[in-house]
């Protein structure tokens, strides 16, 4: 995942980010028509692509990926990726999007210091004139592992007649492959991997070479600040992290949850587009991707905690610790977070019982933690209770005027944004919840209040809106 800061990039509107795209979309159409790639083309097509204007300046720099604001996006660079022939842009980008698939850019190298090794890349380029430089860089071995098991998945899996996987041995004699270039294995010192396993395996495997001196790996001294740096003498192509990243990912339970169902959304579209050409891996991996288990009530609270705004207000009461050094007391200051939050519940029949207890209560918790006020509005097809909800009288409300609301009508959303937007204690929001299925009479396709962060948290059987942030409810405890 792509966090360099000096990366510039065309203007969406600009002739040259349109004549890059342009070019893109061509090459995709393409493919399109291509069975066994028909499933990839319908997956980048759901991607948002950037294209730099200082190419020449990173050309270390294919292709990666922008994370932000729930927003996936393929950062290009045109300088070396258009210079490619139309297979391998398209091998490329297949490349990208599988990485994505497989959730690869939640990889953070500063937590996971299980694989947090560094191996040092020798790279080579030729410049606008024409000079050959070389330099030497350090990315994580797990960048390596993760294009391993990429290119093992290349593979369209071929079966014997019993359903068995073939063997290594009998799948490198087969031609039943997906892609024709970049197979696994793509090195002489990876023939000994067997294909299909996780990034983690072969991380494994390549340490045992490093340890033992096998393959052309070793164990560097060097550690670059992060422990059992292995040096790699002769190099080893990556296409993720060492392009244009240099610490790793940063997102949080919020971030990977609407990933995830982003990623569940793009292969169920690509599945529609293209049943029957859909690699084996995905067909199974689409059902476990739906049972994911997350916290997400804590992918609540950092939502909350994005729209805090630290206010400082002076304390007699507490010492300015600082001064006491100087033999002179004064009042010091205290920060506090403040935040507005406004609740949409949609008491249409859609949220059960437990679910409703479910989502108060843990609101009850949050809001005792914090200083904040919380306005609840309960909805079906239009707002049935409306009402800020204060400390003394919480309780009380959650039991009865709240529980009192609930209706088996219709829901539409649209009276709630109007609220928000017109009515003064409403309109000062931090942020907004909203807790409903997602089915909506009201078709509603751009955010109505843009200014405000708004997440929607859903029901187990529900439909996705188009904008926002969005969790799941997965238990009622």
């Amino acid at each position: 995942m792509i966090k360099n800061d000096n990366l510039k990039f065309f203007e969406e509107n600009s002739t040259e980010h349109n004549k890059y795209q342009k070019t893109l979309f061509y090459l995709l159409s393409i493919f399109v028509k291509r069975d066994e790639i028909c499933f990839y083309v319908e997956i980048l097509n759901n991607f948002t692509y950037k294209f730099i204007k200082n190419g020449s300046e990173n050309p270390d720099l294919t292709i990666g990926t922008l994370y932000k604001n729930q927003k996936l996006t393929l950062v290009i660079n045109p300088t070396v990726f258009f210079k490619k022939s139309e297979q391998e842009m398209m091998y490329t980008l297949i490349h990208e999007a599988e990485h994505i698939l497989n959730f690869h850019i939640v990889f953070d190298i500063k937590k996971d210091l299980s694989y947090n090794s560094l191996v040092e890349v020798p790279y080579t380029y030729i410049d606008e004139k024409g000079v050959e430089k070389s330099f030497t860089k350090k990315i994580p071995l797990a960048t390596i592992a993760m294009d391993l098991e990429i290119n093992s998945l290349k593979y369209k899996m071929p079966t014997r007649n019993n359903g068995s996987y073939l063997h290594k041995e009998e799948i490198e004699r087969s031609s039943d492959f997906l892609l024709k270039e970049g197979i696994f294995p793509s090195e002489n010192k990876f023939q000994n991997l067997m294909p299909y396993k996780n990034w983690e395996n072969y991380y494994d495997k390549i340490m045992d070479d490093a340890k033992s001196g096998k393959n052309g790996f070793s164990i560097s001294k060097d550690s670059g600040g992060l422990t059992g740096v292995v040096s790699q003498k002769d190099g080893v192509s990556n296409h993720w992290f060492s392009e244009g990243n240099t610490d790793g990912s940063e997102l949080s339970v919020l971030d990977i949850e609407n990933l995830r169902m982003s990623v569940v959304d793009m292969i169920n579209f690509a599945s529609s587009k293209s049943a029957g050409n859909i690699p084996g891996k995905y067909k199974s991996f689409l059902e476990d991707l739906k049972k994911t288990k997350y916290d997400w009530k804590k992918a609540l609270s950092q939502f909350i905690a994005s729209g805090l705004s630290p206010t400082v207000r002076i304390s007699k009461r507490k010492i300015n610790r600082r001064a006491i050094n100087k033999k002179s007391f004064m009042a010091g200051s205290i920060a506090e977070r403040d935040v507005n939050i406004v609740v949409a519940i949609d008491v249409s029949g859609s949220i059960s019982q437990s679910q409703f207890e479910a989502a108060v209560s843990h609101l009850n918790k949050l809001r005792q933690s914090t200083n904040s006020k919380m306005f609840i509005i309960c909805f079906d097809a239009g707002i049935t209770l409306n009402m800020e909800l204060k400390k003394q009288s919480y309780e009380k409300v959650l039991k009865t005027k709240v529980g009192e609301s609930y209706s088996q009508g219709g829901t539409m959303f649209g009276p709630v944004f109007e609220a928000i937007n017109t009515e003064k204690d409403l309109k000062t929001a931090d942020v907004i919840l909203f807790f409903t299925d997602g089915y909506n009479f009201d078709a509603i396709t751009e955010n109505p209040v843009p200014r405000i962060p708004l997440l929607w948290v859903y029901t187990p059987q529900h439909q996705k809106q188009n904008f926002g942030n969005h969790i799941i409810m997965q238990d009622y405890n």
